[in-house]
């Protein structure tokens, strides 16, 4: 907008808030900038990562029964 006039300015911040703010005597410098945070992530999971069955709860260590277990968020068959 150039010039004089009126304007409603509405901002959301992000957790999805709205903050809305309309005036009609006061001037306002608008600057927008590129967003900022993590660009790149990758999970680094080890090799001995915590072991689950199929209840949640936590086995010490690699499971030595038969069965369908929890290993990084993903079933493994164990024969």
């Amino acid at each position: 907008m150039r010039g004089t006039g009126n304007a409603t300015i509405t901002a959301t911040v992000a957790d999805g808030t709205n903050y809305t703010y309309a005036t009609k005597t006061a001037q306002y410098t608008l600057t927008v900038e590129a967003a900022t945070g993590i660009s790149n992530a990758k999970a680094d999971f080890a090799k001995n990562a915590n072991w689950y069955d199929l209840s949640g709860r936590p086995l010490n260590g690699k499971p030595t029964k038969a069965g369908v277990y929890v290993k990084n968020g993903k079933k493994v068959v164990i024969k």
